[in-house]
């Protein structure tokens, strides 16, 4: 039985929208050996599950919000692995049916953007950023 979903505030969609968009962005940075272009391309393989997101959270990723993400790597998981967390406990309060949507759609567009270079091959720096983006979310660890 589905649980009524109480409507996420602005700032509670902005959260979701900068852990989602934060954590593909995140992934983007973590094998230094990648080139740019390879960034770009985990990017937009990241960004395209997520646009595939419904509902409340689709509602959310949706917004005309920008996420901006600046820094390093370490400076943008200091912010986005707290707000991963926030996102799952703000749905867990809200939308509870929603939660684990929210990390299996973060967990997808991760896998899917380290795949999308490499030959499908997901690099070891990148198995371990993943590991963190899903310890975030609350779940077991990658792969």
């Amino acid at each position: 039985m589905s649980q009524t979903a109480t409507p996420l505030t602005r700032d509670e969609q902005i959260v979701l929208k900068r852990a989602a968009f934060g954590a593909v962005h995140l992934l983007s940075l973590a094998d230094t050996s990648l080139t740019g272009l390879s960034a770009a391309k985990e990017n937009m393989a990241g960004a395209r599950v997520l646009s595939g997101a419904t509902g409340i959270i689709g509602h959310a990723l949706n917004t005309r919000d920008k996420v901006k993400l600046k820094g390093t790597a370490a400076d943008v998981a200091d912010e986005i692995l707290p707000a991963l967390s926030t996102a799952v406990a703000t749905l867990d309060h809200k939308a509870p049916d929603q939660a684990e949507e929210f990390r299996k759609l973060v967990t997808t567009a991760v896998d899917q953007a380290a795949r999308s270079t490499q030959k499908g091959d997901i690099t070891p720096a990148q198995t371990e950023m993943i590991n963190k983006i899903v310890t975030a979310l609350g779940t077991a660890s990658f792969g």
